[in-house]
């Protein structure tokens, strides 16, 4: 069981920056998004 455990461990570390790249990525794409989408309002209702 200990070995298990060190072994997902390993790999959520080892996964870890791939995941966080992605994660920021789509943060930063969210907020791009959503941005957008705020520019387009305050367009349409000014």
């Amino acid at each position: 069981m200990p070995g298990s455990v060190t072994d997902t461990t390993t790999d959520k570390l080892g996964g870890k920056s791939h995941l966080d790249l992605l994660g920021m990525r789509f943060i930063l794409e969210g907020r791009n998004l959503i941005k957008t989408v705020t520019d387009i309002d305050e367009l349409l209702y000014k």
